[in-house]
């Protein structure tokens, strides 16, 4: 392992996961204390984990208290469509503003949360 060939000490992790306030984080968190205990085990190393509730479109963590910023699922959601409860599908067969109205909104989105995620995160010049 990478901190025993340096032989400094392991680092310690935060997973902080979101979703929307209305969703159930139960089932995660019941995974969790097992989870703990594979994850110290395999490499002795500490992990936090916190369910932060609230939309990834707004503010979600302190200013430059993250050093790492994953989403793996549903960035793809368009917060506008979705708040409204639309179901929105593009097919091949949709008409060009259906695709030109996903585009937008896409590009909308995902510039707002990087956004709000570039006030969040650390900036480490020292590599």
């Amino acid at each position: 392992m990478l901190c025993d060939e340096k032989r400094c000490k392991m680092p310690e992790f935060q997973a902080c996961l979101n979703d929307l306030p209305h969703s159930d984080f139960n089932v995660i968190f019941k995974s969790i204390p097992s989870f703990y205990q594979n994850f110290k085990a395999k490499d002795g190393a500490n992990c936090f984990v916190s369910g932060i509730p609230g939309s990834f479109y707004e503010r979600l963590f302190p200013s430059k208290s993250l050093h790492l910023v994953h989403s793996s699922y549903n960035i793809y959601w368009h917060s506008r469509l979705l708040m409204n409860h639309i179901n929105f599908f593009q097919l091949r067969t949709s008409p060009p503003q259906v695709s030109d109205a996903y585009l937008k909104q896409f590009e909308k989105d995902f510039s707002r949360f990087l956004q709000i995620r570039s006030e969040e995160i650390v900036v480490d010049t020292c590599f």
